[in-house]
C-alpha cells in the first residue's frame, strides 16, 4: 500500500494529506508520524536580529514577524545587538532602525557583520530620505509589513 503524500502547511503548522481521506491518514499513522517529524526537522524559519530603541515599535515588530513564522530577537541598541551575537545568536538577517543611540543602524549592521565575519543580509528602516551608501536594503517608513516579511524570507 502506498503511503499518503503529506504537505506541511507553514502558517497553520498543520499537516494535510493529499489524495487521501481522513480515514486513510489514520491508517498510516505510524508513517505520518515519521514523515511529520522529518518535515518539521526540515523547516528552518529565518532568524532575525531586530534593532530599535523604541520598545513599543519593537514589540509590534516582534509580533508581526512571529505571525510570519520568523524567529526574531530584539536589541534596543547596537551594543545590545553585539551582546546577543557574543551570547551565540546567529541571525540570518539584520533589521535595524536607522536612528539609534550612540551609533546609527548602518553602523550596527557594519559591526555585526564584522563580528560574524560575514556579509549578512540587512534591512535598514528609516524615515530619513537622505541615506546614502548604506550597503544594505533600505526601506522607508511607514514600512509595508508584507513587503518587509517577504524581503526577509527572500534574503
Amino acid at each position: 500500500m502506498r503511503p499518503p503524500r503529506l504537505c506541511l502547511l507553514r502558517k497553520g503548522r498543520g499537516v494535510l494529506s493529499r489524495n487521501t481521506s481522513a480515514m486513510a491518514v489514520s491508517e498510516h499513522e505510524e508513517y505520518a508520524r515519521g514523515g511529520l517529524a522529518a518535515a518539521l526537522d526540515a523547516i528552518r524559519h529565518p532568524v532575525v536580529l531586530f534593532v530599535d530603541d523604541d520598545a513599543a515599535v519593537a514589540g509590534s515588530m516582534l509580533l508581526l514577524l512571529e505571525t510570519f513564522d520568523i524567529d526574531a530577537h530584539w536589541a534596543s541598541t547596537g551594543d545590545e545587538a553585539l551582546a546577543l551575537i557574543d551570547s551565540g545568536l546567529r541571525p540570518d538577517v539584520i533589521v535595524s532602525d536607522f536612528r539609534l543611540p550612540n551609533y546609527d543602524g548602518a553602523e550596527v549592521i557594519r559591526r555585526v557583520r564584522e563580528v560574524l565575519g560575514a556579509n549578512l543580509p540587512a534591512v535598514l528602516l528609516t524615515g530619513d530620505t537622505n541615506i546614502k551608501n548604506a550597503e544594505c536594503t533600505v526601506l522607508y517608513k511607514p514600512v509595508d509589513a508584507d513587503l518587509l516579511c517577504s524581503l526577509i524570507e527572500s534574503l
